[in-house]
């Protein structure tokens, strides 16, 4: 029986021993894939060997970053594991926080330091008002524009047991408002403005991390009926002046694809259809494309993403509709400023857009706007990244007299 037990043993290990040998021999034979498509993130590149980093330790843990990546059947497995989460009902699936009808982002727990949020507000605003100053310094104006992201358009949706940030985002606004009240930032808060509209749910998806078009035109309107009150006379899309139309495939929104396709989702997204469109000219990162503002999916796509809305996150695109008669704007920002320029382009002669995440052009924001000296420089920022140096969080040197 021990002799049995034995045999049993070993026949186990040899083939737990085989199945490492045949998945690390299938990993290495695979495709080398350096994007995720349902997790919308680059995979990690096979490390280069060297003595010097065999003796450091870098090449072994880039090396098991390379395997984890790129596991023959890691996302069948991963899905599978996503599957039998929600079959157990975990609240909280691939860092998404699973309700009845949306998804949200899970929010790690955290400690706010109160002095380190005052500082982080106050350099946010010197950055701004740099940039403001060197737009009025040729005589422009400038806007900054917060708008919620979805954990904080749906905080309330939150389990009581988990993290919605509410603390973190009201500590964060209870600086940065007088802050940039101080310095005389002309400043729109679109939360403010969603909940004088009722808050309505169709403002904001349930599967993504952005307002729907629906929420981009009452960001449009709110900007523009913001530059009005400032003395430009700007034409506005009016409800009379388009229809929205939804699209068939249904949303693969960021936390749908976070879930790995297991989550089934009734959202579609909509596109805002002028009845008489205008004619305009767009160039993205210098080079001319098609005059369009929707990258519509075609017959045979199953889903269509956010990447809809201009195209996804470029990082520089003139749209220049021949009205030399209206005002230019530049509108930079994150990724929230994608739905709202598939509109803003309308009330403008030229529309420039900035993606400082992608941007990667010879000229600074600085630079940028020295050149061009559009009319209005407008900032679109998410209430996640008020207060973040990253990216679209930086200020601008004023040019040397």
């Amino acid at each position: 029986m021990r002799r049995l037990e034995r045999v049993l043993e070993i026949l186990f290990i040899a083939v737990f021993f085989l199945f490492l040998v045949a998945a690390t021999f299938l990993t290495y034979q695979s495709r080398n894939e350096t994007y995720s498509y349902f997790e919308n993130r680059m995979l990690a590149a096979k490390p280069q060997y060297s003595r010097e980093a065999v003796l450091d330790g870098s090449y072994f843990s880039a090396l098991e970053k390379y395997l984890s990546d790129h596991a023959a059947g890691r996302i069948a497995m991963s899905r599978l594991k996503a599957i039998l989460d929600q079959a157990l009902g975990r609240p909280v699936v691939n860092d998404v926080v699973v309700q009845e009808d949306i998804l949200l982002p899970w929010n790690d727990y955290e400690s706010l330091w109160e002095e380190g949020i005052a500082a982080s507000a106050e350099q946010m605003s010197e950055n701004l008002a740099s940039v403001r100053d060197l737009t009025e310094s040729y005589g422009g104006k400038y806007y900054y524009v917060a708008v919620p992201c979805q954990y904080v358009y749906y905080e309330d949706r939150y389990p009581s047991y988990l993290n919605n940030r509410a603390e973190f985002t009201r500590m964060s606004m209870a600086y940065l408002k007088p802050a940039l009240e101080e310095k005389g930032i002309s400043y729109l808060d679109m939360k403010e403005v969603f909940d004088q509209l009722g808050h309505r749910d169709e403002y904001y998806s349930h599967v993504d991390n952005h307002y729907s078009i629906f929420g981009a035109y009452e960001t449009y309107r709110a900007i523009i009926e913001r530059l009005r009150a400032d003395g430009e006379d700007l034409p506005m899309l009016e409800a009379t002046d388009f229809s929205y139309v939804e699209l068939d495939p249904p949303y693969l929104g960021s936390r749908i694809r976070k879930m790995l396709d297991t989550w089934h989702t009734e959202e579609r997204l909509s596109i805002l259809q002028l009845n008489d469109p205008i004619p305009f000219t767009r160039t993205d990162n210098g080079v001319q494309t098609s005059s369009t503002v929707y990258a519509l999916p075609g017959e045979t796509d199953e889903w269509v993403t956010y990447n809809l809305y201009m195209g996804g996150d470029v990082g520089n695109t003139v749209i220049d509709t021949g009205r030399e008669e209206l005002p230019s704007i530049l509108v930079y920002g994150d990724s929230f400023t994608n739905a709202a320029e598939c509109i803003l382009y309308w009330s403008f002669d030229e529309m420039h857009s900035i993606d400082l995440r992608n941007y990667s052009g010879e000229r600074s924001l600085g630079e940028y706007i020295q050149q061009f000296q559009p009319d209005y420089v407008v900032c679109i920022r998410d209430y996640e990244s008020l207060l973040s140096q990253d990216g679209n969080g930086v200020g601008v040197e004023m040019p040397v007299a």
